[in-house]
């Protein structure tokens, strides 16, 4: 799948083989307001739409997938502010174009999951997912 697929608040997402895409952009900021909680809905919906598409499970727990794709937000939240500190560096601008689009794979292409996945075990999964 190469196209965007929208969610009903907007975030844009699309799928390839074990790996889940998603912009970094004023939709996901609105969904996340600062709150973590709000990246482990997104990560179960997430999973169950790779689930239809491909018929198979995204090798990523919730957990990881939610903290990855919080994480990532709060980067580029981050590098935002130092930018209207900093505002010519080159630095601080590449590493703004690679928070676009949060890139999140399985351990067989993505060399970073063991980060997220350790991180992870940091998060109380019953605060984050309870209703």
């Amino acid at each position: 799948m190469s196209n965007w697929l929208y969610t009903q608040d907007g975030t844009a997402y699309r799928f390839e083989l074990q790996i889940v895409r998603v912009k970094n952009d004023e939709a996901l900021e609105n969904l996340f307001q600062g709150r973590l909680k709000a990246s482990a809905g997104l990560a179960e919906y997430l999973r169950d739409r790779y689930r239809e598409a491909y018929q198979e499970e995204l090798n990523i727990t919730a957990v990881s997938l939610a903290v990855e794709l919080y994480l990532h937000y709060k980067a580029q939240v981050m590098l935002l502010y130092l930018q209207k500190i900093f505002k010519k560096s080159r630095l601080i601008s590449r590493l703004l174009r690679s928070t676009n689009v949060i890139d999140c794979g399985d351990r067989s292409c993505d060399s970073n999951r063991f980060v997220w996945d350790i991180l992870s075990h940091f998060v109380r999964k019953e605060k984050l997912f309870s209703t």
